[in-house]
């Protein structure tokens, strides 16, 4: 039997890789990259122990076979992720877009909307919950 088929047979059931696994591989070779920088220090061997946990970890999760508690796993860092990226990408755009547009938040359902950048006072009506509320645009 070959090499590839035996692991096959051993993989067969197990979790595997996902984007939590890739994110805990770049961790790792952060912390590594980190604990050059701190030789004989004792920050070089909690960076050591560190880099040894997170390799434990991303074993333990793609070894294992319970595939449900790993997806479920994957899935919360996934909307945590998602979140993160949402608020760089508004300030991005915040940014990009500051002669045209002004950003404001609905004190009702917490969305933020893109309104035109028109100076004074102004009513606005949210299109999620239908909230009307006043907004003042300065610039």
């Amino acid at each position: 039997m070959k090499f590839r088929e035996k692991l096959a047979r051993f993989m067969y059931g197990r979790y595997g890789g996902d984007q939590l696994g890739i994110f805990l591989i770049i961790l790792n070779v952060i912390v590594i990259i980190a604990s050059w920088f701190m030789r004989q220090t004792v920050g070089y061997y909690v960076c050591l122990f560190l880099s040894a946990a997170l390799i434990a970890l991303y074993i333990y999760r793609a070894f294992s076979r319970k595939r449900d508690k790993r997806s479920r796993e994957n899935a919360v860092f996934m909307k945590i992720i998602t979140k993160i990226k949402e608020f760089f990408v508004r300030q991005f755009n915040r940014v990009r877009y500051i002669r045209k547009y002004r950003y404001r938040k609905c004190k009702n359902c917490k969305t933020f909307l893109r309104l035109p950048r028109k100076q004074g006072r102004h009513t606005v009506r949210c299109p999620k919950c239908g909230n009307t509320f006043d907004v003042n645009i300065i610039l």
